[in-house]
């Protein structure tokens, strides 16, 4: 995993040097590397699966934090998860 991570820093980094300001991790393999990235030379990195995560957690209504950069859930006060019709419905 370390090796992975050394690696997929190195690649942020060129990329960085080549002009990016972000970079999207978009892949499942790198999505496990990330909580293991130290070094991204402030170079904004999203982890595309973290990101669903969250986005899936807000929208059945339970509040999500940030935990070692990856994403964990609680229930919000005084709120239920929405039922699975009405989630349907809204998509």
């Amino acid at each position: 995993m370390a090796d992975a991570a050394t690696e997929t820093e190195r690649a942020l980094h060129l990329a960085q040097l080549a002009g990016a300001d972000a970079a999207v991790l978009g892949c499942t393999e790198l999505s496990v590397v990330a909580a293991s990235l130290n070094d991204t030379n402030g170079l904004i990195v999203i982890d595309s699966n973290a990101a669903l995560a969250r986005a899936c957690l807000t929208r059945l209504g339970f509040a999500v934090q940030e935990a070692r950069g990856l994403p964990t859930a609680s229930r919000l006060p005084g709120q239920d998860r929405l039922p699975w019709r009405a989630t349907q419905q809204a998509l």
